[in-house]
């Protein structure tokens, strides 16, 4: 598995991608004010309703990379009720706002593991924004861990190295930016 950052970011590649006009084109319908299909410069597809040239009610948006997001959109991007489905299998239903995970949601991994509950700005449950910097000394399973890397399954890791454990037993080991 890719890792749940993958799931949690992909998203958000489609404001940078998708966004350009260079290439694209309006291979059928109306795409201004009506319904159509537009294919982005980057091989992206939207099919479905638009409102001033943006996508904008019900569609289906196809990724280059093989994720599909099916749901609603409103002044082009996915803000409502919608799922994510990624190529490796796992899926998300539930709510969006700005192109984050947003409102109560579940990821189902290709393993079968089930995240569900209130997502906050693309964060699972349970990752709640941590609290402003504190002069007091981390708890032990919070310190760094992992060859000088943080354990983000127990601390919301905002920024820098670290490490995440999945409930299925695999690890993600990388950079995290908020």
């Amino acid at each position: 598995m890719k890792g749940l950052m993958f799931y949690l970011v992909a998203p958000i590649f489609w404001v940078f991608f998708a966004c350009s006009n260079l290439g694209a084109q309006c291979v059928e319908g109306n795409c201004s004010n009506g319904t159509g299909v537009y294919v982005f410069p980057n091989g992206d597809r939207y099919t479905g309703t638009w409102v001033s040239g943006r996508p904008h009610g019900k569609g289906v948006y196809l990724f280059a990379s093989r994720e599909r997001y099916e749901g609603e959109f409103r002044a082009g991007k996915f803000e409502g009720n919608g799922a994510m489905y990624y190529p490796d299998g796992a899926y998300y239903t539930g709510g969006w706002k700005n192109n984050l995970k947003n409102g109560y949601g579940r990821l189902v991994t290709p393993g079968g593991s089930i995240t569900q509950g209130n997502w906050t700005d693309g964060r699972p449950p349970g990752r709640e924004m941590p609290s402003p910097v504190s002069t007091t000394p981390a708890p032990a399973d919070e310190r760094n861990d992992l060859a000088g890397m943080r354990n983000c399954t127990a601390v919301y890791c905002r920024n820098g190295q670290g490490y995440y454990d999945y409930p299925d037993g695999s690890r993600w080991i990388g950079e995290f930016k908020d």
